[in-house]
């Protein structure tokens, strides 16, 4: 999607988004506040990253494919427990990857151990089920292994809310080996980084940004029947393009 496609893209939807929030202004339909998403990864691998971790009922999920989110315990297993797991398994300190920004089939693969190439093809190979076909694989410095930094985030993002501090989105960055928070205003940062070194986690292992504007106006909107809307808007914003090549971080640029 070129900039200027999705540009007006952007434009048309809020367009369309004040029009209607305009009408039900005056149908005075009462709206409720839309609250920010984050993804949830916890060291036991389940549940909302805001409170203790609740495994569901197997036995009341027919699917598999549903089932097949959840260990046999019942406790969620996303994408960042999967790569906790892979990081657990194999020898030399699996952190992440992330594509080099111009060739798609080189790949670089954080690693406190460089020197284990074989380690960190294998778990590159048993960590990436994606569309392009990596023939060139780097292994480069990492400082964290992945479980660590799964294990990190719940404790850095209950610290934050305990001090008033409200991240507006969080992630587990495989492409960076960091942990990212993003925060409604930059001053708030200073006190988010007391916060990470009361808790005795590195400092260097949690990048904090200001929030996109854009998306912070999103996250403001209140009317219900916008929200589909505003999801995928959200969507469109994050990604910003097809592939690995919007993404803002990786070699150099973390």
């Amino acid at each position: 999607m070129s900039n200027a496609t999705f540009a007006l893209t952007v434009a048309v939807i809020m367009s369309v988004g004040v029009a209607i929030g305009v009408a039900l202004a005056f149908l005075d339909i009462p709206s409720a506040p839309f609250a920010p998403t984050t993804r949830q990864p916890t060291p036991e691998g389940a549940g909302a990253i805001r409170g203790e971790p609740t495994p569901v009922n197997l036995d009341e999920i027919p699917e598999e494919s549903v089932r097949a989110l959840f260990d046999d315990q019942g406790y969620f297993f996303g994408p960042d427990q999967r790569l906790a797991q892979i990081a657990k398994k194999h020898e030399g300190g699996f952190g992440g990857y992330s594509f080099h920004a111009d060739d798609k089939s080189h790949v670089y693969v954080y690693m406190l151990d460089i020197s284990d190439t074989e380690s960190a093809e294998a778990a590159f190979r048993e960590a990436y089920n994606g569309m392009h076909t990596v023939t060139r694989i780097t292994p480069m410095q990492g400082q964290f292994r992945f479980d660590q930094l799964v294990e990190w985030f719940p404790v850095v993002d209950r610290a934050l809310l305990a001090h008033d501090i409200h991240p507006t989105t969080g992630a587990v960055l495989e492409i960076c080996n960091r942990l990212l928070f993003g925060l409604r205003d930059a001053s708030l940062i200073v006190d988010a980084r007391r916060v990470v070194g009361d808790l005795g986690i590195p400092q260097e292992a949690v990048v904090f940004k200001q929030a996109n504007p854009m998306l912070l106006a999103l996250e403001d909107a209140r009317e219900p029947l916008l929200r589909p809307m505003v999801e995928w808007v959200k969507r469109l914003l994050r990604s910003g393009a097809d592939d690995e090549q919007s993404i803002p971080y990786g070699p150099g640029r973390c």
